[in-house]
């Protein structure tokens, strides 16, 4: 590992993580809850459901027993992960609103996914007091240098847009009617780049502001925007990741379960018949069903090295290389929501040449933290790619497959991030957390179907895809030496978008 891990001042490091999840209120505590193979998975109630009562009486439903069936109906029977949100961070029913301070007096925090990434964003602030050291905002000499991109997906822009509507129809039918709709700044919620931007003004960054959309792989690609402007020298600090509020929203948690529940989709919710809620999601067990919605947000800090000496930081990895690629999903005859396996093992391909990586010369051990949703197609796809790149690791007994969706749920937005700073806390703890639903990856893994095969017109050999299948822990944690160990990290997002990342420990 030393050609890999030799320091330089000119090396692209994390030097701070934050996140709120299911699990755990920040990284740490997430990742006991995961070597104890706790899920935050659970049933629904109606205290997940943001307007439930008003929407319950927009359909004219009074009585306990009308609300009871109106629930049981839309929403009975499902899992997710929400209630994220400390309640002293929502609105204050006096009036007092969202917390203040982010732009001028009296504006306030707009909308539950920006309130996530708030506190995750706390969090690295926090470790960084050379950074922030003017009353909380950032360095004035390195304000305009510094970037942010927290990715969003699907669940705040319906979120606010359906809370704007539940406003309109309980506001009384006169003339305010009109001039009041709107005026809640629903608006700022519903905007994907809303995120950013308010915590940029809160902390006084400067330099470019955005937010990345490509599903579950859009952390990822806030990850290749932020890594790719600072080694271009268009920023030395770049804060990225993402926030998700998918269990939530009714438009957004409802479209995509009953979207996936269609025949022949991603998602066929057998679980009840084995399975408690707690584990209803499997990743790469035979039983594998589906989409599990989580809410989550995550952030990390990259900066050059010889920015961290200058602010006395100790980072902790080095990233090496950050890829992303489309699969071509129409070539191959499948859905968006399938990808392709060889689109992503062109992208873990790329991503080792980018990271100068020659994986046939590699002695160490290879951690991978895969994307793990739990669908049939996702799961062939990652493993297959993964024995076709990594096969020659896997049979050495010196490949680790891991994963954070069967602990949190489908974050969308947030996935990427969150398998970083779970590897970035494996690194430190030199533990690396099992799968806690998958009892026994699928058999049919244990030999490379040439249907598959032909279909994907890709060579894996069975030998390599039984060897990466059984390097996936299921209720077992994985004890690991952080100085040789590399980190691949990847992402697949509904619509055939990829992101990979690789790192050591600095």
């Amino acid at each position: 590992m030393n050609e890999i891990c030799t320091r330089d001042a000119n090396n692209i490091v994390i030097v701070a993580t934050g996140s709120i999840s299911p699990t755990g209120e920040n990284p740490a505590a997430s990742h006991t809850a995961a070597l104890q193979h706790r899920t935050g998975l659970r049933e629904l109630t109606p205290d997940d459901i943001p307007n439930f009562d008003l929407l319950a009486k927009v359909k004219g439903l009074t009585t306990a027993d009308e609300r009871a069936a109106f629930f049981r109906n839309a929403w009975g029977d499902k899992c997710g992960v929400g209630g994220l949100i400390p309640k002293e961070y929502f609105p204050d029913p006096a009036g007092a609103g969202y917390p203040k301070g982010y732009f001028k007096a009296g504006e306030r925090l707009v909308g539950v996914s920006v309130l996530q990434t708030h506190l995750a964003f706390e969090q690295t602030r926090r470790r960084l007091q050379t950074l922030f050291c003017d009353e909380g905002r950032i360095r004035a000499d390195l304000a305009k240098r510094t970037m942010i991109d927290v990715a969003t997906g699907a669940g705040s822009s319906v979120e606010m847009m359906e809370s704007a509507l539940i406003e309109f129809l309980m506001a009384g039918n006169d003339k305010a009617l009109g001039e009041s709709y709107g005026k809640s700044g629903w608006l700022l919620g519903m905007l994907g780049n809303m995120s950013a931007g308010q915590l940029a003004a809160f902390a006084g960054i400067e330099g470019a502001q955005s937010s990345s959309n490509s599903a579950c792989a859009s952390s990822g690609l806030s990850m290749f925007n932020g890594f790719n402007a600072i080694q271009a020298g268009a920023a030395d600090i770049a804060f990225v990741g993402g926030s998700e509020n998918p269990v939530g929203p009714v438009n957004t948690y409802l479209s995509f379960d009953h979207m996936m529940r269609r025949k022949g989709g991603a998602l066929s919710r057998n679980w009840r018949e084995r399975r408690g809620a707690e584990h209803a999601l499997t990743a790469y067990g035979a039983d594998r069903d589906g989409f599990v919605p989580g809410n989550a947000a995550g952030v990390i800090v990259m900066m050059r090295r010889r920015v961290a000496d200058l602010l006395q930081l100790e980072p902790l990895v080095r990233v090496l290389g950050v890829a992303a690629n489309t699969c071509q999903s129409r070539k191959f005859g499948k859905s968006l929501a399938d990808g392709t396996l060889t689109g992503q093992a062109a992208l873990l391909e790329e991503l080792l040449g980018r990271s100068g990586i020659d994986v046939a010369a590699f002695r160490g051990r290879l951690v991978h933290y895969l994307h793990a949703t739990g669908t049939h197609a996702g799961a062939i796809n990652e493993l297959y790619a993964a024995a076709k790149v990594f096969g020659g690791v896997a049979r050495d007994k010196r490949y680790v497959g891991a994963g954070t969706k069967e602990g949190i749920g489908h974050t969308l937005a947030p996935a990427q991030i969150m398998n970083i700073i779970a590897a970035i806390e494996a690194l430190r703890e030199g533990t690396v957390a099992g799968f806690p639903s998958t009892e026994q990856v699928d058999p049919a893994f244990q030999h490379a179907d040439p249907n598959i095969l032909e279909r994907e017109r890709v060579g894996v050999d069975s030998m390599s895809l039984k060897a990466v299948a059984d390097g996936i822990p299921c209720r077992t944690n994985v004890a690991i030496d952080a100085s040789n160990v590399l980190v691949i990290s990847t992402a697949a997002g509904f619509g055939g978008t990829n992101a990979a990342a690789a790192m050591v420990r600095e």
